[in-house]
């Protein structure tokens, strides 16, 4: 898709799925945001980022 259209992957998701849908935050690669900004993960009833 991405060389159909031209543009590499992830801007081809952000530019036809994530800003249509008001996602601003939200990106396939992470960027040097903040930790703040991140989803807390869990395994086995334990949190760890």
């Amino acid at each position: 898709m991405a060389s159909k259209a031209g543009m590499p992957y992830e801007q081809l998701v952000v530019d036809r799925i994530l800003n249509v849908l008001g996602m601003n935050s939200t990106r396939a690669a992470l960027s040097d945001a903040p930790k703040s900004r991140l989803a807390i993960g869990h395994m086995n009833g334990h949190r760890f980022l």
